[in-house]
């Protein structure tokens, strides 16, 4: 809901995304870190292929490019609209199996949540080199979410 707006949403007394970062970025300025979690796993705006009722090539495509023009980077450039300071990623996830929490329309599609979409994602996240594109600052920090069994 975040990112339905412009750049962010903004709805009096439901949802002040753009004035909660404007003021806070008033207030703290370069001390403010902008924190990002990416799970494009989770992302509703993905879809089946079309004419199918279980295959997602092109979700899977859309969700593991790590590229400046990549969508999974794309809420990154949204923020740039706000922001003169600091970007950190916070969290970055897929799921293989299936999470129990997946909801959206993608868990239709056994290829989504495989071991091998789940490899080829964090194989993305791990050979990145943390250009979002756009001439944008590129993150700062990003932390690493540990794996349980």
């Amino acid at each position: 809901m975040g990112l339905g707006g412009n750049p962010f949403y903004e709805l009096p007394n439901k949802a002040g995304v753009n004035s909660f970062l404007a003021n806070a970025t008033s207030a703290y300025g370069s001390r403010y870190a902008f924190t990002w979690n990416l799970y494009p796993y989770f992302d509703p705006s993905m879809s089946l292929d079309q004419a199918t009722t279980d295959q997602c090539e092109g979700a899977i495509a859309a969700a593991s490019c790590w590229g400046p023009t990549c969508a999974v980077l794309a809420s990154m450039r949204k923020m740039e609209q706000l922001r003169d300071g600091t970007l950190w990623i916070g969290e970055a996830g897929w799921s293989s199996p299936r999470a129990g929490s997946l909801t959206t329309i993608l868990k239709a599609c056994p290829a989504w949540c495989s071991m091998e979409t789940f490899r080829n994602f964090y194989k993305g996240f791990l050979e990145w080199d943390l250009e979002i594109g756009g001439g944008y600052k590129p993150p700062d920090h990003i932390f690493w979410f540990t794996m349980l069994d």
